[in-house]
């Protein structure tokens, strides 16, 4: 992602310049610096930016090749694209499933915890 990409990004969700500095404790010059002249912003300042700002990696990443709005289930056979939404609900049941699980049978996470 290029320093103008991630401008865009960030004055959508109203974050400006000022604000971005402000909270990094750096200098309003230097952040315009990186949002000019970066063509591929190093990961390491997103993080800096999540931790600044309390936002998630997936806000930079979304809807991009590596976080896409849908996921194909390969599956199944018609390969079915759904809405990364629904995708997360289902592996939010399927999280809740496996705690009731490992709840009723506590030697599946002893198990699990010596691998």
């Amino acid at each position: 992602m290029s320093g103008e990409e991630l401008k865009k990004k960030l004055n959508a969700k109203g974050y400006t310049t000022s604000i971005v500095a402000t909270k990094l404790g750096k200098r309003g010059q230097d952040i315009n610096q990186i949002f000019s002249k970066t063509a591929d912003v190093k990961t390491g300042f997103l993080e800096s930016l999540c931790t600044a700002l309390n936002l998630d990696m997936n806000f930079f990443y979304g809807g991009t090749e590596y976080l896409p709005d849908e996921v194909t289930f390969h599956m199944r056979e018609d390969k079915e694209k759904v809405p990364m939404s629904l995708f997360k609900e289902i592996l939010a049941e399927r999280d809740k499933y496996m705690i009731e699980i490992n709840k009723k049978k506590p030697f599946i996470s002893k198990v699990n915890d010596n691998i």
